[in-house]
Protein backbone atom coordinates (compact mmCIF):
# COMPACT_ATOMS: atom_id res chain seq x y z
CA UNK A 1 0.00 0.00 0.00
CA UNK A 2 1.58 3.55 -0.76
CA UNK A 3 2.48 5.57 2.21
CA UNK A 4 -0.37 8.46 2.92
CA UNK A 5 1.94 10.73 4.62
CA UNK A 6 5.42 11.41 3.61
CA UNK A 7 8.34 13.11 5.21
CA UNK A 8 11.19 14.47 4.25
CA UNK A 9 14.25 15.90 5.62
CA UNK A 10 17.37 15.57 8.69
CA UNK A 11 17.32 12.83 11.03
CA UNK A 12 20.01 12.50 13.43
CA UNK A 13 22.09 9.70 15.14
CA UNK A 14 20.71 11.10 19.23
CA UNK A 15 23.66 9.88 22.30
CA UNK A 16 21.89 11.26 25.61
CA UNK A 17 23.46 10.27 29.14
CA UNK A 18 21.32 7.89 31.32
CA UNK A 19 20.82 9.87 34.49
CA UNK A 20 21.40 13.86 34.42
CA UNK A 21 24.91 15.39 34.68
CA UNK A 22 27.19 16.45 32.55
CA UNK A 23 28.42 14.78 29.31
CA UNK A 24 32.08 14.50 30.94
CA UNK A 25 30.81 12.67 33.90
CA UNK A 26 29.04 10.06 32.02
CA UNK A 27 30.55 6.58 31.41
CA UNK A 28 27.90 5.59 28.68
CA UNK A 29 25.53 6.95 26.58
CA UNK A 30 21.74 5.86 25.40
CA UNK A 31 21.69 6.07 21.51
CA UNK A 32 18.25 7.04 19.95
CA UNK A 33 17.35 9.09 16.93
CA UNK A 34 15.96 12.27 16.41
CA UNK A 35 14.65 14.69 13.63
CA UNK A 36 11.03 16.03 13.43
CA UNK A 37 9.94 14.71 10.15
CA UNK A 38 10.61 10.98 10.63
CA UNK A 39 9.38 11.07 14.45
CA UNK A 40 5.73 12.11 12.77
CA UNK A 41 5.75 9.48 10.26
CA UNK A 42 6.62 7.00 12.81
CA UNK A 43 3.67 8.33 14.71
CA UNK A 44 1.68 8.28 11.86
CA UNK A 45 2.60 4.73 11.64
CA UNK A 46 1.73 3.70 14.93
CA UNK A 47 -1.82 4.51 14.35
CA UNK A 48 -1.96 2.53 11.56
CA UNK A 49 -1.77 5.26 8.57
CA UNK A 50 1.07 3.97 5.69
CA UNK A 51 4.06 6.65 6.14
CA UNK A 52 7.30 7.11 4.82
CA UNK A 53 10.37 9.17 5.29
CA UNK A 54 12.66 10.14 2.63
CA UNK A 55 16.25 11.86 3.73
CA UNK A 56 19.84 11.47 2.97
CA UNK A 57 22.22 9.30 5.62
CA UNK A 58 25.66 8.84 5.74
CA UNK A 59 27.06 5.34 4.47
CA UNK A 60 28.03 4.37 8.28
CA UNK A 61 27.46 3.20 11.16
CA UNK A 62 25.32 5.69 12.72
CA UNK A 63 23.41 5.82 9.35
CA UNK A 64 22.53 2.19 9.49
CA UNK A 65 20.32 2.28 12.97
CA UNK A 66 18.77 5.64 12.27
CA UNK A 67 17.40 3.53 9.08
CA UNK A 68 16.96 0.64 10.86
CA UNK A 69 15.07 2.90 13.92
CA UNK A 70 12.87 4.34 11.28
CA UNK A 71 12.18 0.87 9.30
CA UNK A 72 11.56 -1.04 12.43
CA UNK A 73 8.22 1.08 13.44
CA UNK A 74 6.86 -0.04 9.48
CA UNK A 75 7.88 3.51 7.70
CA UNK A 76 8.65 2.92 4.15
CA UNK A 77 12.06 4.30 4.13
CA UNK A 78 12.54 3.28 0.26
CA UNK A 79 13.69 6.23 -0.69
CA UNK A 80 16.28 7.08 1.64
CA UNK A 81 19.60 7.69 -0.02
CA UNK A 82 23.40 6.90 1.79
CA UNK A 83 25.51 9.62 0.37
CA UNK A 84 29.36 8.04 0.65
CA UNK A 85 32.23 10.37 2.30
CA UNK A 86 29.56 12.47 4.11
CA UNK A 87 28.84 11.42 8.11
CA UNK A 88 25.08 11.05 9.52
CA UNK A 89 24.57 13.93 11.51
CA UNK A 90 25.36 13.79 15.15
CA UNK A 91 23.88 15.23 18.77
CA UNK A 92 24.82 15.20 22.14
CA UNK A 93 22.47 15.93 24.80
CA UNK A 94 23.24 16.14 28.71
CA UNK A 95 22.03 18.62 31.51
CA UNK A 96 23.46 20.89 34.13
CA UNK A 97 21.80 22.86 36.96
CA UNK A 98 18.36 21.54 35.94
CA UNK A 99 18.59 22.82 32.23
CA UNK A 100 18.92 20.64 28.98
CA UNK A 101 21.98 20.90 26.92
CA UNK A 102 22.37 19.64 23.37
CA UNK A 103 25.20 19.50 21.24
CA UNK A 104 24.93 19.53 17.14
CA UNK A 105 27.74 18.23 15.18
CA UNK A 106 26.02 18.47 11.87
CA UNK A 107 28.07 20.77 9.84
CA UNK A 108 28.75 19.21 6.30
CA UNK A 109 26.56 16.16 6.90
CA UNK A 110 24.83 13.80 4.31
CA UNK A 111 21.06 15.53 5.09
CA UNK A 112 22.88 18.82 4.12
CA UNK A 113 23.85 17.32 0.91
CA UNK A 114 20.32 17.36 -0.25
CA UNK A 115 19.00 19.00 -3.62
CA UNK A 116 16.57 19.37 -6.11
CA UNK A 117 16.03 16.10 -7.66
CA UNK A 118 17.06 14.16 -4.51
CA UNK A 119 14.53 11.37 -4.95
CA UNK A 120 11.91 10.65 -7.67
CA UNK A 121 8.91 12.78 -7.19
CA UNK A 122 6.79 10.42 -8.91
CA UNK A 123 7.14 8.92 -5.30
CA UNK A 124 4.62 11.48 -3.96
CA UNK A 125 1.77 10.09 -6.58
CA UNK A 126 -1.02 9.02 -4.27
CA UNK A 127 0.24 10.71 -0.93
CA UNK A 128 -2.37 12.76 0.89
CA UNK A 129 0.31 14.93 2.84
CA UNK A 130 3.50 15.76 2.38
CA UNK A 131 5.32 16.92 5.80
CA UNK A 132 7.93 19.56 5.75
CA UNK A 133 9.98 21.54 8.87
CA UNK A 134 12.00 24.59 8.99
CA UNK A 135 14.82 23.09 9.90
CA UNK A 136 16.04 21.51 6.85
CA UNK A 137 16.18 24.18 4.45
CA UNK A 138 18.59 25.69 7.29
CA UNK A 139 20.84 23.14 6.84
CA UNK A 140 22.34 24.22 3.43
CA UNK A 141 21.12 26.40 0.31
CA UNK A 142 20.93 23.33 -1.46
CA UNK A 143 18.81 21.98 1.17
CA UNK A 144 16.61 24.84 1.16
CA UNK A 145 15.65 24.79 -2.59
CA UNK A 146 15.60 21.20 -1.88
CA UNK A 147 12.55 21.70 0.05
CA UNK A 148 10.76 24.38 -2.25
CA UNK A 149 11.73 21.63 -4.86
CA UNK A 150 9.95 19.07 -2.83
CA UNK A 151 6.64 21.34 -2.32
CA UNK A 152 6.22 21.97 -5.72
CA UNK A 153 6.60 18.63 -6.92
CA UNK A 154 4.10 17.69 -4.44
CA UNK A 155 1.41 20.35 -5.27
CA UNK A 156 2.08 19.22 -8.82
CA UNK A 157 0.91 15.78 -7.61
CA UNK A 158 -1.95 16.30 -5.42
CA UNK A 159 -0.55 15.71 -2.31
CA UNK A 160 -0.99 18.41 0.42
CA UNK A 161 1.52 20.20 2.64
CA UNK A 162 1.94 19.48 6.13
CA UNK A 163 4.03 22.99 7.02
CA UNK A 164 5.56 23.02 10.84
CA UNK A 165 8.22 25.94 11.00
CA UNK A 166 10.30 24.82 14.21
CA UNK A 167 13.12 27.50 16.08
CA UNK A 168 16.04 28.46 14.17
CA UNK A 169 17.67 27.66 17.41
CA UNK A 170 16.89 24.28 16.53
CA UNK A 171 19.44 24.47 13.71
CA UNK A 172 22.11 24.59 16.59
CA UNK A 173 25.84 24.79 15.31
CA UNK A 174 25.05 24.64 11.62
CA UNK A 175 25.92 27.01 8.75
CA UNK A 176 26.66 30.56 9.69
CA UNK A 177 23.89 32.65 8.46
CA UNK A 178 21.90 29.66 7.59
CA UNK A 179 18.82 30.86 9.35
CA UNK A 180 18.80 34.23 7.65
CA UNK A 181 18.87 31.81 4.73
CA UNK A 182 15.50 30.21 6.29
CA UNK A 183 14.37 33.20 6.63
CA UNK A 184 14.60 34.58 3.20
CA UNK A 185 14.37 30.97 1.35
CA UNK A 186 11.90 28.86 3.71
CA UNK A 187 8.58 28.18 1.79
CA UNK A 188 7.56 27.25 5.30
CA UNK A 189 7.07 30.66 7.03
CA UNK A 190 3.03 29.84 7.04
CA UNK A 191 3.44 27.24 9.20
CA UNK A 192 0.33 24.83 10.00
CA UNK A 193 -0.16 21.40 10.25
CA UNK A 194 -2.70 18.79 10.76
CA UNK A 195 -3.08 16.76 14.39
CA UNK A 196 -0.46 14.61 13.70
CA UNK A 197 1.99 17.72 13.87
CA UNK A 198 0.59 19.81 16.21
CA UNK A 199 1.77 20.88 19.43
CA UNK A 200 2.08 17.62 20.78
CA UNK A 201 4.54 16.79 17.91
CA UNK A 202 6.65 19.55 18.30
CA UNK A 203 7.04 19.07 22.11
CA UNK A 204 8.48 15.85 21.05
CA UNK A 205 10.56 17.21 18.05
CA UNK A 206 12.06 19.19 20.66
CA UNK A 207 13.34 16.17 23.11
CA UNK A 208 14.86 14.68 20.33
CA UNK A 209 12.86 11.16 19.82
CA UNK A 210 9.60 9.44 19.95
CA UNK A 211 11.82 6.07 20.65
Amino acid sequence: MPPRVIATGETMLLGLTPRPGLLRHAHALELKIGGAESNVTIVISRLGIPSAWVGFLGEDEAGQLVLDRVRGEGVDTSRVSRVEGYPTGLYLRDSAGGKVRVHYYRAGSAASRMVPGAFDPDYLRGADFLHLTGITPALSKGCAEFVRWAAREARARGARELRRELPLQAVGRGRRGAGAQARRGSPLGRARSGPEGGRAGERRSRRGSVL
